[in-house]
């Protein structure tokens, strides 16, 4: 294997070649690797930069495994406009599920979480980074239904998303995201008890 040439520091400013290069070399040894092959160490020399400087940007594993999540699932969860409440829950959850069961980000979330069980910083990456953005794509479709007037314009969409949430991430911690046959009704219940009158 080539040796990654190593870059000039230019300070405490992120360098956005050394930025580029950690992410690929983090993308790579999650995909052949998993989880436990994804270390500080491990991408730090793959992309020739110092370990100091990838926990100083990401505060660690967590968060750099955050960030590829991020960049990877964003294409795929963001909803198209498809006309009805109903069809874009169904669409974002079953694009959600086929996320997490084939790529290598969907499988290291299960880990991510167990750690986050008995590490307070992991914990705290989930549950005000990871978790705030996830929310987002759900709420988009229920903004969305409010302004086409499939729901109240003072509705608060903030249970609703906690039980779709509740629901997705059952189905990732007990390895059955090949039910996608449970989606529709799922949906169908939480979205129908929604509706204006």
């Amino acid at each position: 294997m080539k040796k990654p040439k190593q870059r000039k520091s230019i300070g405490p400013t992120r360098s956005p070649e050394t930025r580029r290069a950690v992410i690929e070399a983090a993308r790579e040894i999650l995909t052949s690797e998993g989880y436990g092959g994804f270390t500080l160490d491990a991408v730090a020399k793959r992309a020739g930069a110092s370990k100091p400087t990838i926990y100083k940007w990401w505060q660690g594993k967590p968060g750099l495994l955050i960030e590829i999540y991020d960049q990877e699932s964003e294409a795929l969860l963001t909803t198209p406009d498809l006309g009805s409440l109903a069809d874009e829950l169904v669409w974002l959850i079953r694009n959600l599920w086929r996320f997490w069961r084939i790529t290598a980000c969907g499988a290291a979330l299960r880990s991510l979480i167990a750690e986050a069980q008995h590490d307070a910083a992991a914990l705290a990456l989930v549950k005000d980074r990871l978790l705030p953005q996830r929310r987002s794509y759900p709420l988009s479709v229920f903004e969305r239904a409010k302004a086409r007037g499939e729901l109240d314009a003072d509705f608060d969409p903030t249970d609703a998303t906690d039980l779709l949430t509740a629901f997705s991430w059952y189905h990732l911690m007990t390895d059955t995201l090949d039910r996608e046959k449970d989606i529709e009704p799922a949906v169908a219940m939480i979205a129908g008890g929604l509706r204006t009158g």
